[in-house]
């Protein structure tokens, strides 16, 4: 028996990289052509100004937006606030998370992350200085709540070059309440981390509220009235995809399992190529990718193709049935979709569909 034991501890063991802390996860924007929630808490956003749609890191056609560094931008519903607890003056002060991909070719510093108000004017009767967070990007990450000269005299965390080498890239931003620590991720690794301390106090400089998260812009004023960026900054110059927020502060070890999962194309797209000639969904070799569709895979059928679901556990997120192309639900299946449905094709339902975005 103890051999056995033994034998079993030494066996390797494979992780399988996926989204982290999903009942933590308050808004997912997989940007499939509009900036609806893809994380079942139905806080979706709009969009201003004119982003338009674009491929995606995987060639994947209108899978993100590319916004003109004019007036473009997406603000998501303000009622994602709700998934934090305030104080007893109605400040959101506690940790959060948000994950995006972007690509740019501008080293001029622009705004990229806005979450809560400004504050500006010391309107709610708090400190001035303690305010929603905004995160520019240029040659460096600038993740603030005020232009304050914090850390490297305010210079912000090194790029490397990644934010303006016109290439998609993966940033994640951590507020991390306990410590005091604000870090920015790039591809999966830290590129820095600031604890402001000042006369041996911990300084925790975020309090958000009245404001949920935007992309793309600089950050509200405290009165919330204006849909238009302020400041001299404009809006963000480059494309965006896949944001999330989440109302916690993820581990390293977690950012880099979510890098591994967003940089993985089969849990993004997965051409249907019927490359067995037996037409159904259940089986892998008629997937580009090797592998069955997961609920964020964007699923297309080509003119000329038939597909057919033929279990009752599909899933798949944006779902594309091109003009000439045929998708069959067989008795007894069923196909669950978590994006928009693009429908020029001929679709034939016996078993059931459900929609869920």
């Amino acid at each position: 028996m103890k051999s056995k034991l033994i034998l079993l501890l030494c066996l390797p063991i494979t992780i399988i990289a996926q989204i982290p802390q999903t009942s933590n996860l308050v808004g997912e924007y997989l940007l499939y052509s509009d900036a609806n929630d893809s994380s079942g808490k139905n806080y979706h956003g709009d969009s201003f100004g004119s982003p338009t749609t674009t491929t995606d890191r995987f060639n994947n056609a209108d899978a993100a937006y590319t916004l003109d560094g004019s007036d473009d931008y997406f603000h998501f519903d303000d009622d994602m606030l709700n998934e934090w607890t305030p104080d007893e003056n109605g400040w959101i002060v506690s940790s959060f998370t948000i994950s995006f991909w972007s690509k740019s070719t501008q080293s001029l510093e622009h705004p990229i992350v806005a979450f809560g108000v400004h504050n500006n004017g010391n309107l709610y009767s708090s400190n001035s200085l303690y305010k929603g967070m905004i995160t520019r990007m240029g040659t460096a990450i600038k993740m603030n709540s005020n232009n304050w000269p914090t850390y490297s005299n305010n210079s912000g965390f090194s790029t490397s070059g990644r934010s303006h080498d016109g290439q998609w890239h993966h940033y994640v931003l951590v507020w991390n309440y306990d410590t005091g620590y604000r870090q920015a991720y790039i591809d999966g690794s830290l590129v820095g981390q600031f604890q402001q301390v000042e006369s041996g106090t911990i300084r925790k400089r975020f309090a958000i509220r009245d404001k949920g998260l935007s992309i793309g812009r600089e950050r509200y004023e405290n009165d919330g009235s204006s849909d238009d960026p302020t400041g001299t900054n404009g809006s963000y110059d480059g494309s965006v995809d896949d944001i999330r927020i989440w109302n916690l502060a993820l581990t390293s070890s977690e950012i880099s399992n979510l890098y591994t999962y967003d940089n993985t194309s089969s849990n993004y797209g997965n051409d249907w190529t019927n490359g067995s000639s037996d037409g159904n969904w259940s089986t892998t070799s008629n997937w580009s990718e090797g592998v069955l569709p997961t609920k964020r895979t964007s699923v297309i059928v080509e003119t000329g193709e038939t597909l057919t679901v033929d279990i009752n556990s599909a899933v798949c997120g944006r779902l594309i049935i091109k003009s000439g192309g045929t998708l069959i639900i067989s008795a007894g299946s069923k196909l669950t979709v978590s994006g928009p449905v693009v429908n020029t094709g001929t679709v034939t339902i016996s078993g059931d569909i459900v929609l869920a975005y």
